[in-house]
């Protein structure tokens, strides 16, 4: 790459935790973590394998010696199971993000969820 300063990050995975609560659940949504709290339950739990992934440095520091945008963003899936009947569900999700370090500004960002029924 120019003058050697970028390069990229993948992680290639790890399980964590998932917890998918339906928003609707909580009033305003700024008590979701009131609501966990005091026992709001999720849709859906389980493992999904997260990844990580960045075309440079981490975070926004150093701009100066990019050439004008970072990208970065995760991705996950995996089998969660429902709380209600223990029934198997698919999760996925992505975000995608590239950051404009001329403006300072996101110029694009591509987030998407899912949970089979």
């Amino acid at each position: 790459m120019p003058n050697g300063s970028r390069w990229v990050t993948i992680n290639k995975g790890s399980d964590i935790r998932a917890y998918v609560y339906e928003l609707s659940e909580f009033d305003p949504y700024d008590t979701v973590c009131d609501g966990v709290l005091n026992g709001v339950l999720p849709l859906a739990t389980g493992h999904v394998t997260y990844r990580y992934r960045d075309n440079d440095y981490a975070a926004m520091q150093n701009c100066e010696s990019k050439e004008n945008f970072n990208s970065f963003g995760w991705s996950f899936e995996g089998p969660l199971y429902s709380f209600i009947d223990g029934r198997r569900r698919q999760f996925s999700g992505h975000s995608r993000v590239v950051w404009d370090c001329d403006t300072g500004r996101v110029v694009h960002d591509d987030t998407k969820f899912s949970l089979t029924k």
